[in-house]
């Protein structure tokens, strides 16, 4: 499944302008009760493409996120945000901040600036939900069995303990929360868990500068939104001079990618065959079975082992086949942890 990125911002901010420099023309307007426009981020990956030509791959299947936002709908203090609209937004796995900064102002601190400000909008929103939610927990601790009044009691104990850092912090510190709060937690949505990534729309002539003021950034990205958007009609070498012209690396997807991996806590694993090479998401951290479950459930339910080898490992030795001739192919249990672009070869029972 793949994971689902909402742009979010003020009405100033243009986000359809990101939108459009981020995903291109294949977008898909639907027609739900809240229309809302979705598109394929795609994750390029030149590692892939030399995987693919070193395993003879027919094909080359690029890792890639859902974005969309809803247009017209937007943040503000004192706006008339639509409550349907905010129910839609916490469907969202990541949230990406939409920011346009002044030109005058110092790029950095003007997005964390605003970016504070975006969240603090969104915590009132979900201080709002959890007063709701700790009203009818408090009613059912008063009433019903004792079994029942018991577990009111503890949900109405996790959301003022929740409340009270919301009103401190606009952000929930998840390490604080056991696996059963979190999970009493999922239903309600709350904006406060959710990742963010932050996108600066620039000016062309601005796009320099805030490209160098945030390259250290964790989760930040820098778009030239109205002029990147209208680059998708050039051709790819065309475009890529045009990219370079305004100082920027790679494409509005590299970027705005990059920064939702980042604050998503996600990376790439690689499966590669004469059929196809193909880029995988997975949480940091994650094991060789979470990835064999990833790609298929049955490879789950019947893994034995894998074979693993860094990407650039295999590109060198010219295929997994010379890797494993020379025994610098390991095979891994269930539990190995894997790092970021590690080629993955599952075993498992026929």
């Amino acid at each position: 499944m793949q994971p689902t990125v909402a742009l979010i911002g003020h009405l100033d901010g243009g986000i359809d302008q990101v939108f459009d420099a981020a995903v291109g023309p294949q977008v898909v307007e639907s027609r739900d009760r809240m229309p809302r426009r979705i598109g394929a981020l795609r994750l390029a990956d030149r590692r892939l493409t030399r995987l693919a030509d070193v395993m003879g791959s027919q094909s080359v299947v690029q890792a890639q996120l859902t974005l969309w936002h809803f247009p017209g709908h937007a943040l503000g203090i004192g706006a008339d945000v639509n409550p349907a609209w905010l129910g839609e937004l916490r469907t969202a796995d990541v949230l990406g901040f939409v920011i346009h900064p002044a030109a005058e102002a110092e790029v950095e601190s003007a997005l964390r600036s605003s970016a504070d400000d975006l969240a603090a909008e969104l915590a009132l929103w979900d201080l709002e939900v959890l007063e709701g939610a700790a009203a009818r927990a408090r009613e059912r601790a008063t009433t019903g069995p004792r079994v029942e009044r018991r577990e009111a009691q503890h949900t109405l104990d996790l959301l003022d303990r929740t409340r009270e850092q919301l009103a401190a912090s606009t952000v929930l510190d998840a390490s604080a929360l056991t696996p059963d709060d979190r999970r009493a937690l999922r239903g309600f949505g709350l904006f406060a868990v959710k990742p963010r990534a932050v996108i600066a729309n620039v000016a062309d002539l601005d796009a320099p500068g805030a490209a160098r003021a945030t390259a250290n950034l964790s989760a930040f990205a820098v778009v030239a939104g109205e002029t990147e958007a209208e680059i998708w009609s050039l051709e790819p070498e065309d475009a890529g001079d045009f990219r370079d012209d305004l100082g920027l690396p790679g494409t509005a997807a590299d970027r705005v990618g990059a920064a939702v991996m980042q604050a998503a806590g996600l990376h790439l694993f690689y499966t590669a065959n004469r059929a196809a090479a193909t880029a995988w998401l997975l949480p940091v951290g994650g094991t060789a079975l979470e990835a064999a479950a990833t790609i298929h459930s049955d490879f789950a339910q019947r893994f034995i082992g894998a074979d693993v080898a860094p990407c650039d490992e295999v590109v060198t030795a010219g295929g997994l086949a010379p890797l494993r001739a020379a025994g610098r192919l390991q095979r891994v249990g269930r539990d190995q942890v894997l790092a970021d672009r590690d080629v993955l070869q599952i075993h498992f029972s026929r």
